[in-house]
């Protein structure tokens, strides 16, 4: 979950720590049909992600300014065809040199920034499951949210990302568009509604230049490996003073060319 379409208004530091677990007993094809694997199909992965976010006491073009840094610690493990592999560590982290959020009146915010994603998490080609990518990826983020402590709160961030090379394996993913949202009502300090994700893949991932070729043994299928995936599920919030926090269980309700599971996370959002 990467809601980022509210920016404080205030100037100073800000915290959110997200911990999620997800996990997965399939695979989908390029039709959305499950894939069957020799003995069986199982991954897992839990992180503790930490963004850490700071509002200059500047503003441009209306907006006031900010900037963050994203890190997370991942293990991850998975059971497939009987061959099992597992992985733990730093992943890549994520730099927001500059993000620009717009404040409407009392309740509604609409932020648009850059992220680059540095390969600095540890990789071995040689392996199924690695914490870190091995490649640069640059992201352009926009969000818009409206919240309301007494009714109405809605978040939604589209995000493209557009991801390089890995030179170790010159497998090249394609260009992805991602999109983050939640809803729901308030009841006091108490917030009820659902979050969920929209994820399709634009571009065909490459190998050498040319279109990768289907090996759905190493999770690859046809059309050029383009995934796409829908999940949503409910979710809680509770405001409490200058923090925020909230707990959801997104299930994938379809999945193209990726795995299909369920994801429970939460979010704890602070200021110091």
């Amino acid at each position: 979950m990467h809601l980022s379409g509210a920016m404080p208004p205030d100037p100073g530091f800000y915290g959110v720590v997200i911990p999620s677990y997800f996990s997965a007993t399939r695979m989908n094809d390029g039709d959305g049909d499950k894939v069957k694997f020799p003995g069986g199909f199982k991954v897992e992965a839990a992180s503790l992600v930490h963004r850490s976010f700071y509002v200059w006491d500047t503003k441009i073009l209306g907006a006031n300014l900010a900037s963050q840094a994203v890190t997370a610690l991942v293990k991850l493990d998975s059971d497939i065809a009987h061959h099992k592999d597992k992985d733990a560590g730093l992943a890549d982290i994520t730099i927001s040199p500059a993000i620009l959020g717009w404040h409407f009146g009392q309740n509604l915010t609409m932020v648009l920034g850059y992220d680059v994603v540095v390969p600095v998490g540890k990789y071995d080609s040689s392996r199924s499951l690695n914490v870190g990518r091995n490649y640069w990826s640059h992201n352009i983020v926009t969000g818009l949210a409206y919240i309301d402590r007494d009714g109405l709160t809605f978040q939604i961030s589209p995000r493209l990302l557009i991801n390089q090379k890995n030179n170790d394996t010159d497998y090249k993913s394609g260009t992805e568009f991602e999109m983050d949202f939640i809803a729901g009502w308030s009841f006091g300090p108490l917030n009820l509604g659902v979050a969920g994700y929209y994820y399709k893949q634009l571009t065909d991932d490459e190998v050498g230049g040319s279109k990768i070729r289907a090996n759905p043994l190493a999770g690859i299928f046809e059309n050029g490996n383009r995934g796409e995936a829908f999940a949503i599920g409910p979710k809680a919030s509770y405001f409490f003073g200058p923090a925020t926090g909230t707990i959801s269980w997104q299930p994938d309700l379809y999945s193209k060319n990726r795995t299909q599971g369920n994801t429970v996370w939460a979010h704890l959002a602070y200021k110091l």
